[in-house]
């Protein structure tokens, strides 16, 4: 008899992974970046069970509570790009929340902003991890053709921005535009 072996894809293998691990529940935004993944999920159907979500925010708020509910890994999948950013919110908070750590997210658009102690430097959306009882002191830089609008979220008006890591935060820095940069 001779013994040959099934080709498996690389979603197939990660399936096979999880099910060797103990999953027994996944949640999952399903997408076409991932479609080997769902043929995985497919073939554990009597062992995995899978949970399809409208949103990937959502989706990974139900791993996290599940996780921590049942102490089995809390799995969620989600695609590239938009769909890894809005579940991306939860990924570090749901490891951190029972160590005593929060995170500061902090968005913008116009400038930059930074943090003491050091963690936060960015354009854009940016996040970083604090102990709890952290003070952070977060600071703008305006971009040349923008004005600072103000502070929103944990955060107001436009004088400096203080926060006291005891929970997750949010803090939203508001620029506008005041002149396009000329082509020469």
């Amino acid at each position: 008899m001779k013994n040959e072996l099934k080709s498996r894809t690389g979603g197939q293998l990660l399936v096979d992974a999880l099910k060797v691990h103990g999953v027994d529940t996944a949640f999952c935004v399903p997408g076409e970046s991932f479609l080997a993944v769902l043929d995985g999920f497919y073939e554990h159907r009597d062992r995995i069970r899978f949970i399809a979500c409208r949103q990937e925010g959502g989706a990974a708020f139900m791993a996290e509570a599940y996780g921590k509910l049942t102490g089995r890994p809390g799995i969620c999948f989600v695609t590239r790009g938009p769909g890894a950013t809005n579940a991306s919110y939860i990924v570090s908070p749901a490891l951190d929340s029972s160590a005593g750590a929060y995170d500061v997210v902090v968005s913008n658009s116009g400038g930059s902003v930074t943090s003491v102690p050091n963690g936060i430097a960015c354009p854009g959306v940016c996040a970083f991890n604090y102990a709890a009882g952290t003070i952070v002191q977060l600071t703008v830089t305006v971009d040349p053709t923008a004005i600072f609008k103000g502070w929103s979220g944990a955060c107001s008006g436009t004088g400096a921005c203080t926060v006291t890591m005891n929970t997750n935060t949010t803090v939203k820095a508001t620029f506008k535009v005041t002149e396009r940069r000329r082509r020469r």
